[in-house]
Parts: structure tokens; C-alpha cells; sequence
């Protein structure tokens, strides 16, 4: 149990996202004080909770706009055929009687252009949904069996405007210490040097070429290392398991995560 506690805090680990989200920390405390207060003293734990909640409310936001996109389907199909229904109605009238006046051609005329619109609505709509659809295929993670949920990568929770106290805001970066580690601090500084935008692949995924594998998986960059160096695969990770043993791993460049990032020295 405690092991495989481990192996998914680690997989979670490996789906942080390169995106991030600005949370302002006066609202926060405004919104809630305990959480706000939590989150400053426990960061490591409340930041990742704040993470995970980006990825819940993208999920329901994504089932809202799944949602009101089928109702809207629903309905213009509904109102399309009713449309349909009227405009065959004109035509075995028209057959019957040649001698239509002109506001009945009008009418006629009228019936058939809005017709085109909610045809053209009709199309946008269901195009747009299927593209929700799509996109939720592609967003779903890898190391998810079931392809058919939408599941984002949790977005990095970044906390601005800290409250205005000594343990928060630093002067200077000379009044670091090391009681500081693991905090959330702010510091003002000037840059004196930036370091050109570069592409960086923060997340690369293999496949294992071992016959009746065929597993997902993804390796991250260091960032303690030398030009942010990627790790080479050595096993498969089901070895865990004892399912697979496999030294042998095929790169899915498709897959792969990159960002730009810079360099700047305070």
C-alpha cells in the first residue's frame, strides 16, 4: 500500500504543469483566512492541493461547456426541423395553387434564409463540440487507462501580492537566510542580465518495445543539473510490479513537453 501510495504521488509529481496560474494572496485571505493563512505556513502541501483543484475545476467547467454545447445542438436540430416541416408544407401549397400572391414568396424566402442560419449554427455548434471532444483525448493523461476523461495537467499555483510582513517580504537578497527554505518569500531586486528565450523539453515520453508491453511512461528534466539535462530511461517502470523488465524504449516526439524559459540574474 505505501508503495504504491509512492509510485502515484510520483507519477503526479511527473504531471506538474509548465503553465501557471497567478493566485493573489490578499483575495485568498480576503475569500477565506484559514486557507490563506495555511497556505502561507504550509506551502508544500496547500500549493499542491491548489494545483490539483485547477485540474477539478477545468473538469467542470469542461462538463458545463459539454453540457450547454448538447443542449444547444438539441435544440437548433429541434428548431431546424420544425423550420423543415413549415418550408414542405409552403412547397405542396405552392404546387397546388401557382398563383401565390407576394408576401407568401416573401414569407417562403424568409423561411429558407433562416433555415441556412440555423443550419450554419447547427454546424459550428457540433463542430465546436467535437473539437471539445479531440481536445479531451489529447489531454488526458498518459499514465490514465481510460482515454475517454478529461484529465489536465494541474496548473503551477503561483502566489502574488504577499501580505506586507517581515516573514514574507524581503528587502534585499542579502537577508536570506537558510530558515527561509521552504517558505513562500518575496524579494525586490534589480536585473542586472537576462539570458536569451530558449525551448527547454521539460517532459519527455517513451514507450516500452518489450513484446505485450507497449507502457506509457514519462522522464523529466533536472533542473539541478547543467542545461536542465533530461534522464535516460534505464528499466521499465512496471518493473515495480514485476511485470516488465524491459531496457528497450522508443521516444514519442509527438508527446513531448516544451516551454520557453529564461535566465535572469538579480
Amino acid at each position: 500500500s505505501t508503495l504504491s501510495n509512492n509510485l502515484q504521488r510520483e507519477k503526479s509529481k511527473q504531471q506538474r504543469a509548465n503553465a501557471s496560474i497567478e493566485i493573489d494572496a490578499f483575495q485568498l485571505l480576503s475569500l477565506d483566512p484559514v486557507l490563506g493563512n495555511l497556505t502561507l505556513r504550509y506551502p508544500d502541501t496547500l500549493l499542491e492541493l491548489l494545483e490539483d483543484s485547477t485540474v477539478q475545476a477545468r473538469q467542470v467547467l469542461r462538463g458545463r461547456m459539454e453540457a450547454a454545447l448538447k443542449e444547444g445542438i438539441r435544440t437548433l436540430k429541434f428548431r431546424l426541423d420544425r423550420l423543415r416541416n413549415s418550408l414542405e408544407i409552403e412547397d405542396e401549397n405552392q404546387n397546388h395553387n401557382d398563383n401565390q400572391n407576394g408576401q407568401k414568396k416573401q414569407q417562403h424566402k424568409q423561411l429558407e434564409q433562416k433555415c441556412k442560419q440555423l443550419q450554419n449554427q447547427l454546424t459550428k455548434m457540433t463542430s465546436l463540440h467535437q473539437s471539445l471532444q479531440n481536445s479531451s483525448l489529447t489531454s488526458t493523461s498518459a499514465f490514465s487507462n481510460n482515454f475517454h476523461s478529461y484529465s489536465p495537467s494541474p496548473l503551477h499555483a503561483r502566489l502574488v501580492h504577499l501580505p506586507p510582513h517581515a516573514h514574507h517580504c524581503k528587502p534585499t537578497l542579502s537577508s536570506l537566510t537558510s530558515s527561509d527554505v521552504g517558505t513562500i518569500i518575496q524579494i525586490s531586486g534589480t536585473c542586472i542580465r537576462t539570458s536569451p528565450i530558449r525551448m527547454m523539453e521539460t517532459t519527455r515520453y517513451y514507450t516500452c518495445l518489450a513484446k505485450g508491453c507497449g507502457h506509457v511512461f514519462s522522464c523529466t528534466a533536472d533542473f539541478g543539473t547543467s542545461n536542465n539535462a533530461l534522464a535516460l530511461p534505464i528499466i521499465c517502470p512496471l518493473v515495480e510490479d514485476g511485470e516488465c523488465n524491459s531496457t528497450s524504449f522508443a521516444v514519442m516526439p509527438e508527446m513531448a513537453i516544451k516551454v520557453d524559459y529564461q535566465e535572469m540574474k538579480v
